[in-house]
């Protein structure tokens, strides 16, 4: 790679094993920090490849997109161990509750990961769950994206809940939770008691507070106000 390149971006076009190799061997010496592949046919052995590559690079942003896998499970290996990921976008990959178990509950060792996009895929309540759990353990990571997803009005309050900062003497909110600043429930199911948290947190006195994105959904008139002035609608 010429030493100056920080960002490849490859549309449309299928991805083979050669071509990650090559990659791969050139990486370690080179600038390059973000990788964004849209719609580039990856199979399970090119995704593979895919993880060794950023395992010798210092790539911090890896956008894969439109790239769903046999196996959903196999995404978790882009936060295991060592990954030097910043932000991870995979956004539209087919990703179902079992799938995303494993991704999720990794986020508990990862010290890196600052943001997470996991819209258009088809998470509900057994991710929620275990992103909770997730964050139990995580102090880094600050956006997480839900939008378009099978989010509901329960699983909201309860993720809602473990996401809240603390208050004076340690009763509310989770360990971890602090460093969380941005939520996209957007386009999902969820009601007026999600809103509600979502409006209370809004409210509160931190003002690095999260803030909860929840566009596209219908909600009272005096909630909506709230929302609307916020910023969160």
């Amino acid at each position: 790679l010429v030493p100056e390149v920080r960002e490849i971006r490859i549309t449309g076009m299928a991805l083979d094993k050669g071509t990650v190799l090559a990659l791969k061997m050139a990486v370690p010496d080179s600038t390059l920090r973000t990788l964004r592949l849209w719609n580039c046919g990856i199979t399970s052995s090119v995704f593979e490849e895919l993880v060794q590559l950023l395992n010798v690079s210092q790539i911090e942003n890896l956008t894969l997109e439109e790239n769903p896998l046999e196996d959903g499970a196999l995404f978790a290996k882009l936060v295991e161990g060592k990954s030097p990921l910043l932000t991870l976008s995979l956004q539209s990959n087919g990703i179902r509750d079992e799938d995303a178990a494993k991704l999720l509950s990794s986020l508990k060792s990862n010290g890196k990961l600052l943001a997470l996009n996991m819209s258009k895929n088809d998470l509900g309540s057994e991710s929620v769950q275990a992103f909770s759990a997730a964050m139990k353990g995580n102090t880094t990571l600050t956006a997480l994206d839900l939008s378009r997803n099978r989010i509901g009005d329960d699983d909201a309050v309860a993720l809602l809940t473990e996401l809240s900062p603390p208050e004076a003497g340690g009763k509310k909110g989770k360990k971890g939770a602090k460093a969380f600043v941005h939520l996209n429930l957007s386009f999902n199911a969820v009601g007026e008691k999600g809103a509600q948290e979502a409006v209370r947190m809004l409210e509160g006195d931190d003002p690095e507070s999260l803030k909860v994105m929840l566009k596209g959904h219908k909600f009272g008139e005096d909630i909506s106000a709230k929302l609307k002035a916020g910023g969160l609608i």
